[in-house]
Order: C-alpha cells, then structure tokens, then sequence
C-alpha cells in the first residue's frame, strides 16, 4: 500500500466523519425545533429571549432565556479584556525588564 493511498484512504474517511457529524448535528437540530415550537402557543418569542425567569413548572410557566443569552456573551467579553490585559502587561514587562529577567 503506498502512501498516497493511505493518504486517500484517510481523506475519505475523514470526510465520512464530517458528513455523519454534520448529519448528526443537523438531526439534533431539527428535533430540538420540532419538539420545542409548541412553546410559542403559549408564549411570545419576545417573552422567550427577553424574559428573565424559568420556571417550567409552574402554572402558567415561565420562559426566558435572557440570563443565558447575557452570561453566554459575557464570558467570552470578560476573556478577551483579561487577554488584552494580559498582552498589554507582558509587552510593557518585555520591553522594561532587565535582561537577566526577559
């Protein structure tokens, strides 16, 4: 067997894998859409993405993923001002430090 077509070999098969993932994935979403659109009989989508409670249970339940919206963007928000806090410091510490401390 030659490496080229252990190369093809490979290639292909990765490929299987991306399709199956992609299939997967979309599979899962079309679900989670069917099973979830019955929600909206009861509720606004505004409601849903802006209200600030979720209490399923209860009677009427409550749907708001708002707190989830803002804490999914938020994490990410608080990272890059870490990072770039991170940078700015070493390129200052880079260029003050002696040279026994580089």
């Amino acid at each position: 067997m030659t490496r080229h077509f252990r190369e093809i070999i490979i290639r292909n098969l990765f490929a299987c894998f991306a399709f199956f993932s992609v299939l997967i994935l979309g599979l899962i979403v079309i679900f989670l859409f069917r099973e979830g659109m019955p929600i909206f009989q009861q509720i606004s989508v505004f409601k849903f993405i802006f209200g600030s409670a979720w209490y399923p249970t209860y009677d009427p339940p409550e749907y708001g993923i708002w707190p989830l919206i803002v804490g999914s963007l938020g994490a990410p928000s608080g990272m890059l001002l870490g990072e770039t806090f991170n940078a700015t410091w070493a390129v200052t510490n880079a260029g003050t430090a002696s040279g026994r401390h580089r």
